[in-house]
């Protein structure tokens, strides 16, 4: 029989250990900068007001020193809004890469790129923004991988920003005089035409290098009326997954079953005097994650649907699980008479 934890539930119970890296280029607030900027979102600013197309580097020193891993992706990124309001942006593009010793143009300048927005595929963009806080532009998944020595940059082009708000900001948000940046008016234009220390503040969330996903067996089962019941993964614990799962069989049939987890594998003997019988997830608070409760099939079959939400933050994460049936043929227990799996750790992959 199929039990499926939510993805909000198994998201939660995962914990969404801090895996990530959060940097601010060139710090963390977003009230304090070197002055607000129209270029490149402003509504009303240049000989095309709403359309310009701009670059900012962030040097490779300046990601070492934010603690930036080698072999991280973007998986979101914030501007300091100076105003608070919210842009309609029917044409965008925004793309991030290595940076092209030499370059010339706006699209020859990136290695390794990634389009992260494009709004031919993805529609026109509304962005939401709050004056002095972060305000998200992009989320989601990259491609971009950072190599560790070259300086990396940012490009984006718009044309035909509107906005509206209750007060009079048209579009700005905080510089500050540390990273360089180029710009040019108009929507995917060629060549810049100026440049500057002056490119806008950012924070951005990583996603920890790619890491492949694992299952590992550990500790011994217990047995019962059908000898002793397996635990084993449906699909890889990858993220996005929404099909992955964990299956126990030879169990008895018709039996009561808990999938128990925890954020780390543990020994406790919950037998009674005589009977060995390990649990092999961490009750204690803070790492105990829950028991699902689950009802094994006439062939002592059970399947815990549990979907791998689409979190790049996830990965690396590991989680102990261990399957108990309430078995009356198996061992007494303080739980009762019972028989259980292995251990089984499941490490999200991407």
């Amino acid at each position: 029989m199929l039990f499926r934890l939510s993805t909000a539930a198994f998201a939660l119970a995962l914990g969404l250990a801090a895996q990530s890296t959060v940097s601010g280029f060139p710090d963390l607030n977003p009230s304090g900068g070197a002055g607000c900027n129209a270029i490149p979102y402003s509504t009303y600013f240049g000989p095309n007001p709403g359309s310009w197309t701009e670059l900012t580097v962030i040097s490779a020193f300046e990601l070492h020193v934010r603690g930036v891993p080698v072999g991280s992706s973007p998986s979101s990124i914030a501007m300091a809004a100076c105003g608070t309001g919210t842009l309609h942006i029917p044409q965008m593009t925004m793309r991030v890469g290595h940076v092209v010793p030499g370059a010339t143009t706006f699209a020859s300048a990136l290695d390794n790129a990634d389009v992260l927005v494009d709004t031919v595929s993805a529609g026109p963009v509304s962005w939401p923004c709050q004056a002095a806080q972060w305000s998200p532009v992009w989320s989601g998944t990259s491609t971009f991988a950072w190599d560790g020595y070259r300086d990396i940059a940012l490009c984006v082009s718009v044309a035909g920003t509107t906005c509206t708000t209750n007060v009079a900001w048209t579009g700005t948000f905080m510089r500050e005089n540390t990273n360089l940046r180029a710009w040019a008016s108009g929507f995917n234009a060629s060549y810049p035409t100026s440049s500057g220390m002056s490119g806008l503040k950012s924070k951005w969330t990583w996603a920890p290098p790619g890491v492949p996903s694992s299952v590992m067996t550990f500790g011994t089962a217990v047995a019962g009326v059908g000898g002793a019941p397996t635990l084993s993964p449906l699909g890889a614990p990858t993220v996005g997954n929404p099909a992955f799962g964990l299956l126990t069989s030879g169990a008895s049939g018709g039996s009561v079953a808990f999938l128990a987890l925890s954020s780390t594998p543990a020994y406790f003997d919950i037998g009674l005097p005589g009977h060995p019988f390990a649990l092999l997830v961490d009750p204690t608070p803070g790492l105990w994650l829950g028991a699902i409760p689950g009802l094994t099939d006439a062939w002592g079959a059970a399947t815990w649907g549990l979907p791998v939400p689409q979190m790049p933050g996830l990965v690396g994460v590991a989680i102990a699980s261990q399957v108990i049936v309430m078995d009356p043929t198996g061992s007494p227990t303080l739980l009762g008479t019972a028989s259980a799996t292995a251990g089984l750790i499941v490490t999200i992959g991407s």
